[in-house]
């Protein structure tokens, strides 16, 4: 602590690194270390106080708020954002993580019905985009790929395939 509180000295006053001037250094160093003790236990205090007003406010999911399935009058309970109904309150840790884990599910399968996520496309490119199909899509060559349902998914390949995106991202096959 004591070479903290010569180095704030000195950066605050350099010119106290000459010898004639060492016990102003000194009497300058003796405040600073009781400056330092007095932030570092208001510090602790504040800590304390702060652990003390939050409680276990930021130590994850204490709650989660979902539809009430026993009403049915206000649409449907498992589509939350078209839910205009009454809502309820979970508390219960496991009951929070079944919740959690459903929605998460929900979520993480809502690319399945698309044609990159099921069907003739997603087989021929692959999870990962590294099948040979998804190589040849790389270099411009569209043309053993399965005939796609919606343009849009023509334009995305075609956009893939387009030998100006390679070129700007310099794409290394």
């Amino acid at each position: 602590m004591e070479q903290l509180a010569e180095a704030i000295v000195l950066h605050q006053s350099p010119l106290l690194s000459f010898d004639s001037v060492e016990h102003i250094k000194e009497e300058r160093k003796a405040k600073q270390i009781k400056l330092l003790i007095k932030r570092e236990n208001t510090r602790r205090s504040f800590r304390k106080l702060s652990h003390l007003l939050k409680g276990n406010a930021n130590k994850g999911l204490s709650k989660i708020d979902v539809p009430d399935h026993h009403a049915s009058c206000c649409g449907n309970p498992a589509d939350p954002q078209q839910w205009s109904g009454p809502w309820h309150t979970i508390t219960n840790p496991r009951e929070i993580t079944t919740v959690v884990a459903a929605m998460n599910t929900k979520q993480n399968n809502q690319a399945e019905i698309t044609p990159f996520g099921s069907g003739p496309v997603a087989q021929a490119v692959g999870r990962r985009g590294d099948t040979t199909i998804a190589d040849e899509i790389l270099r411009g060559h569209t043309n053993n790929l399965p005939p796609c349902q919606f343009p849009e998914t023509s334009r995305v390949i075609d956009t893939l395939a387009c030998p100006t995106l390679k070129q700007t991202f310099r794409l290394q096959l």
